[in-house]
């Protein structure tokens, strides 16, 4: 493991850059002044509330959910196309990364008001979509290095078949998010409202 990420510098860049955010939104919550916290904490008795008594509109959230999803997974590989693209890359899943971060930290602040295992149940899909957008993340930025290397520094590569492969991760992506999202807004609530 050491050396692969010794000799794959961009995935060890991703992982630091993760967990740099993850301390990140460790430093914003302790920012927080009481009456936020509060607030916080009102909005995770609601969602509980929300789940219990079944006022969650699992179609409208659903398709809300999947298209936002599908926009945001179709940007981030077009990004990789361009030469440009890779500070938005970077930005957008930093903003992705800050969110489940911050939900994943006021989840176990307000442990006292929920059940300790609706956390990890509930926080699940926010961190396979984490993963998904990683992976993503990772060959949308190699996609755009290769293109500089081979534009500004006539660094010969098969682009056809790297071509290929990126549109198969496309695929992919679209495909682990549409069945993530369907656990995420299908299943899961069912399963917390046994917990709540």
């Amino acid at each position: 493991m050491i050396t692969f990420l010794k000799k794959n510098k961009l995935f060890t860049f991703l992982i630091i850059f993760t967990i740099l955010i993850f301390i990140t939104s460790i430093i914003i919550s302790a920012m927080l002044d009481n009456s936020t916290k509060k607030e916080i904490t009102n909005n995770i008795i609601l969602l509980k509330n929300n789940i219990k008594n079944n006022k969650v509109n699992t179609l409208s959230l659903f398709n809300k959910t999947l298209s936002n999803n599908i926009l945001t997974t179709i940007i981030i590989w077009t990004l990789g196309i361009s030469i440009i693209g890779i500070p938005i890359v970077l930005y957008i899943y930093s903003l992705k990364v800050l969110i489940t971060s911050l939900e994943l930290i006021y989840f176990i602040i307000n442990l006292k008001y929920i059940n300790p295992l609706f956390i990890p149940i509930y926080i699940l899909p926010s961190i396979i979509s984490i993963l998904l957008y990683f992976i993503l993340i990772y060959y949308s930025i190699n996609f755009s290095l290769i293109l500089i290397k081979t534009i500004f520094f006539k660094k010969d590569y098969k682009l056809k078949y790297i071509i290929k492969k990126y549109i198969k991760i496309l695929l992919i992506s679209l495909l682990f998010i549409l069945i993530n999202i369907s656990i995420e807004i299908l299943i899961i609530p069912r399963i917390l409202n046994y917990l709540i």
